[in-house]
């Protein structure tokens, strides 16, 4: 082991498909055959919004479904910090409100416990709710379970034992002062999850039971996930990855259900597609077996059950399959770096310098600071009482240095960061997600998201480099770090999740669905 209490979960990615191991296939298209509507949410009746509306802004909303053993269907309200919970009829049954909790960055349920991840607090902890009564418990993450080391969900086992998981699932971290070891638990079969995320499309493949089993795919093998088990079978969700002929990346997240023999047995298609915002956990198993999944919408959530299919399918065409893999016959591009010919050009590590130096920064803010008065400012979640913070303070179209950001704190009275949107607000200092990054691409002022095309130019996906980035144009923006687990480590100032900062993090195939991949026109050449 790597430390006490952290299990290294074995990578078994497979780049070949395994004979006998798929499910018939064919092509497919997504519509409303992969699922039927069980009930719908109405946002403004439940008091539920989505956060991010502004230009320069991602937006988020609800973090996933979770069901309990009583047929619960509990919907994780992150902007709200609370569960919602519902019949399988859309009957409100009750609200259980968690205001100490930052950010909420995953949800599981087993028995009448529904298990949240805190990703965004200084601190992140476990928060454990016993639905039944109410209870709340609080478990801080070891050090071991930090945001730069992967931190992405959260797993509660049948015997009720909680880990935080790292990038993805493929090393587990268990919680508690007690805590022993957790493994993902299949009815009794251990289920091991796979890095994936090579550049060739193939297969990915997971451990059931000591046993390697492949799981095909058209693209890109992504991100893969464990959702549950029942009645013998285990659920996972496998992200296929391509890119669209505009640049975005496309992903074909479907839920495949394989029995602990290995067997493929059903495979169902979670509607990415029609989803406003990202769902961290878009499906849980329900107490009868079936797969439920929320679509949020931009007036309502609807809660689904997906329909299961015996023949596997697929939506990425060879094109979109290749498009992520080498630039396409007769694609010209666009330089225009807005800089002189005679400009030197930035080379990476100059680029990490940077970064580091927005996320490593520590520096004491006093009470002013942090709760001042500031017309129209809106203060980052992540501050509690005057103390030493980490990073540099999200603020809407901020532009930074990190020696202004800490000159205008303690012992002076500038406020730190803003998630307001709309006005950049003289009063706070920060930085937003592009002027972050161009800040790092050593700019001399600030672009925007739907500007950084200006100084860049698209690659495929696999020719991604540390410091190119993805950009969603008029949305966000990510700086690149690289590859792991079937996902990313990105570096990005963001209010998603109330981070309300700049974080290094990982994110999950799925989360870059939508997202351009673009290079810095004046990055130098280093290969």
């Amino acid at each position: 082991m790597d430390f006490v209490g952290r299990i290294r979960l074995t990578f078994l990615l497979l780049v070949t498909v395994l004979a006998g191991m798929a499910l018939p296939t064919s092509t497919a298209l997504p519509g409303d055959d992969d699922y039927r509507v069980l009930f719908s949410i109405d946002l403004e009746e439940a008091g539920l919004e989505y956060e991010g509306h502004g230009a320069e802004q991602e937006l988020w909303g609800p973090i996933g479904i979770a069901s309990t053993d009583d047929g619960t269907i509990w919907i994780g309200d992150g902007p709200s910090s609370r569960l919602l919970g519902y019949d399988l009829n859309g009957r409100f049954v009750a609200e259980i409100r968690l205001d100490a909790v930052v950010g909420m960055g995953d949800l599981d349920a087993r028995g009448a416990t529904v298990a949240i991840l805190d990703i965004a607090a200084v601190q992140p902890s476990a928060v454990l709710v016993d639905t039944r009564t109410g209870s709340i418990l609080t478990y801080p993450l070891p050090a071991e379970a930090s945001l730069e080391r992967g931190l992405s969900g959260i797993y509660l086992s049948p015997s009720l034992e909680v880990a935080a998981e790292l990038e993805g699932g493929t090393t587990l971290v268990p919680v508690g002062s007690e805590a022993n070891a957790v493994r993902y638990d299949a009815n009794g079969t251990e289920v091991v999850l796979d890095a994936a995320g090579k550049a060739q499309a193939g297969a990915a493949a997971v451990g059931i039971g000591g046993d390697v089993v492949s799981l095909d795919v058209a693209g890109i093998p992504g991100s893969i996930g464990f959702v549950g088990a029942y009645g013998g079978n285990v659920y996972l969700t496998v992200d296929d990855v391509g890119q669209a002929l505009d640049g975005e990346i496309i992903v074909d997240a479907t839920v495949r259900e394989i029995s602990v023999s290995g067997k493929p047995v059903a495979q169902a298609r979670i509607p990415m597609n029609e989803m406003v915002v990202h769902l961290p956990r878009p499906v849980t198993v329900g107490p009868s077996g079936q797969l439920l999944s929320a679509i949020p919408r931009d007036d309502r959530i609807d809660v689904v059950q997906l329909e299961k299919a015996a023949k596997a399918t697929y939506l990425l065409t060879p094109a979109d399959v290749s498009r992520a893999i080498s630039i396409p016959e007769g694609y010209s591009f666009s330089y225009d770096s807005g800089m002189s010919a005679s400009s030197s050009c930035v080379s990476r590590s100059t680029m990490g310098s940077t970064d580091w130096s927005y996320r490593s920064n520590s520096h004491y803010y006093n009470n002013t600071n942090i709760n001042g008065s500031c017309t129209g400012r809106d203060k980052p979640s992540y501050f509690g009482s005057a103390g030493t913070y980490s990073s540099v303070s999200y603020k809407w179209g901020g532009f930074d240095s990190v020696f202004t950001f800490n000159y205008y704190m303690a012992p002076r009275t500038g406020r730190a960061g803003d998630t307001s949107r709309g006005a950049t607000l003289s009063c706070a200092y920060g930085v937003d997600c592009s002027g972050f990054v161009s800040r790092v691409w050593q700019r001399t002022s600030k672009y925007g998201t739907s500007t950084l095309p200006n100084i860049s130019y698209h690659i495929p996906l696999t020719w991604m480099q540390p410091y190119d980035i993805f950009n969603d144009s008029g949305s966000h923006v990510m700086l690149y770090r690289y590859s792991v687990s079937g996902g990313y480590y990105v570096s990005d100032s963001t209010t998603s999740y109330n981070y309300d900062r700049v974080v290094y993090r990982w994110i999950s195939s799925s989360y870059a669905s939508g997202f351009d991949t673009r290079r810095y026109n004046n990055v130098c050449v280093d290969y």
